[in-house]
């Protein structure tokens, strides 16, 4: 499962990105975080100095989004890890190794989208924007 970066410090102040922002010290988790919203995600948590900790099934486009937030913003740590996240276990086991190498999580971006319910009901047709107003 794992391609994480290995890191054995708890993220604090003192190995924080440095850079003073707001997000200084925190460790935030993004999951599904290789589309253009997680990738705008990574970018901004990096400038406000979390340590960020991207996940998405997809390895090429994750690791893209990971090296754009981390080279933009003068090496802030932003690490991935390759998990499907619509697989519980897998799931569980990046959130559980998330904790244990940076000592806590202090935030959750859940950007995971896909669908393994039912399929959708048909859209009635015969209901007027007025109607649905009224109803």
């Amino acid at each position: 499962m794992s391609d994480l970066t290995e890191n054995t410090e708890e993220a604090s102040p003192m190995n924080s990105n440095g850079n003073g922002g707001p997000l200084d010290g925190a460790v935030i988790a993004v999951a599904g975080a290789a589309g253009p919203a997680g990738r705008a995600t990574l970018m901004r948590l990096a400038e406000a100095g979390a340590t960020v900790v991207a996940s998405d099934a997809d390895p090429a486009r994750l690791a893209e989004a990971v090296d754009a937030a981390r080279y933009a913003h003068g090496g802030a740590k932003v690490v991935g890890d390759t998990v499907d996240l619509l697989d519980l276990d897998a799931t569980r086991d990046w959130a559980a190794k998330t904790e244990k190498e940076f000592g806590r999580i202090d935030g959750l971006v859940h950007l995971v989208g896909g669908w393994r319910g039912a399929p959708p009901s048909p859209r009635p047709t015969s209901r007027t924007g007025t109607s649905w107003r009224s109803s």
